[in-house]
């Protein structure tokens, strides 16, 4: 069983990362929905405007009840041409296997598939959900929308790339942006104007002065929170006096911080800029919240209990620095864990890739959490 799941999920993979789904999950949905078909499990597909957002499938009933939550979208590969293999080839050598999504996160898809189809007609009890989403990468969109349609369970698995770590916390994200007007001016006149980019000059020092303060905080398994000036424009033409400049800003967020605090520190140095004359004003673009789960909490107890007896090793636990749908599981009451194989480190760069034997363990990590869970 063990050898044959392990294939599977390698399988499974390497066809994942043969499709580009960084604009759309559609042709992906479709596979994943073809493979449960061809062993008699139905699929219900959700989506918005003509396309999927998610992809369901159910086994048994009642409860004990777990899901399965990983994603089928990933960033785009940027230039094939730098990459050592092509992203979308899905080339395997050495034990390790190359492609955009490899790590983040169709591995820990991949894994999660294998072990639901491993387990149709064998669970003891209990529902077993896989939830196989797409928009995570801009927002949670595609698990937001499940829940939305009613999907719940008594606990939560989340694959993502955590080294086959327990991960029982993520960061949070504030994202906003700045804007400082001033006036245009024929740059031989520049007194005749009031130039927005000297202008967002004074608040830059502001911003990095909040960064410093903010990470004196601390969480056990994040972490320190911190602020990035992400993107700036300004600036119409190369002999103006710059009317406007923007900048983007990622406050991240540890536990026990909110988005509304992080935007209330943000409003204050507006504020102060504001109140020496300066044009200014904030606007929020996203908010994601933190996430934590108690790792004494059934849910993590159970996976650290699996990862134990199936890998032979003791369970490590920490928590995500980047966000994930967890956020939206623990909102909708759902106890949730994060858990896969590959490293966070691989996520968004050229040469993405993820250790094929990791991701066979996952699968078989994955199969015996269900089991011991709904067998409670």
């Amino acid at each position: 069983m063990d050898r044959h799941l392990g294939e599977a999920a390698v399988a499974i993979l390497k066809d994942l990362v043969a499709i580009p789904t960084h604009d759309g999950i559609e042709e992906a949905v479709r596979y994943l929905e073809g493979r449960l078909k061809a062993i008699g499990v139905e699929c219900q597909i959700g989506g918005k405007d003509g396309k999927p957002l998610y992809l369901l499938a159910e086994l048994g009933q009642g409860e004990p009840s777990l899901i399965f939550n990983g994603h089928i979208d990933t960033v785009p590969p940027g230039r094939e041409d730098e990459w050592r293999h092509p992203p979308f080839a899905g080339h395997s050598q050495d034990g390790l296997l190359w492609g955009r999504g490899a790590a983040d996160a169709k591995g820990p898809l991949a894994a999660q598939a294998a072990a639901f189809e491993s387990l149709v007609g064998q669970l003891p009890k209990g529902r077993l959900v896989f939830m196989a989403v797409g928009e995570e990468e801009r927002g949670g969109l595609g698990t937001q929308a499940a829940l939305a349609a009613g999907v719940r369970a008594q606990g939560a698995l989340v694959g993502e790339p955590t080294d086959l770590e327990v991960h029982v916390a993520h960061k949070g994200v504030l994202r906003a942006a700045i804007t400082v007007r001033g006036k245009a001016a024929h740059a031989s006149n520049p007194q005749g104007g009031a130039n927005a980019i000297m202008g967002m000059a004074r608040v830059l020092p502001q911003l990095q002065a909040l960064h410093q303060e903010i990470t004196s905080r601390w969480e056990d398994f994040t972490g320190s929170p911190s602020l990035v000036v992400t993107t700036i424009e300004g600036g119409r033409a190369l002999n103006m006096v710059p009317d406007l400049c923007r900048i983007a800003i990622d406050r991240r967020l540890i536990p026990g911080e909110t988005g509304a605090e992080a935007w209330r520190e943000l409003e204050k140095v507006v504020e102060e800029e504001r109140a020496k004359g300066l044009r200014i004003s904030l606007e929020e673009i996203r908010t994601i919240p933190p996430a934590y789960t108690d790792p004494s909490s059934p849910i993590a107890k159970v996976l650290q209990e699996t990862i134990t007896k199936v890998l032979a090793q003791p369970a490590k636990v920490g928590g995500f620095n980047a966000c994930s749908d967890m956020s939206y599981l623990n909102q909708a009451g759902i106890p949730t864990v994060i858990f896969g194989p590959g490293s966070i480190q691989q996520a968004h760069r050229l040469d993405e890739f993820v250790n094929l034997e990791a991701v066979q363990a996952a699968a078989r990590v994955y199969r015996e959490m269900a089991l011991s869970w709904l067998g409670r």
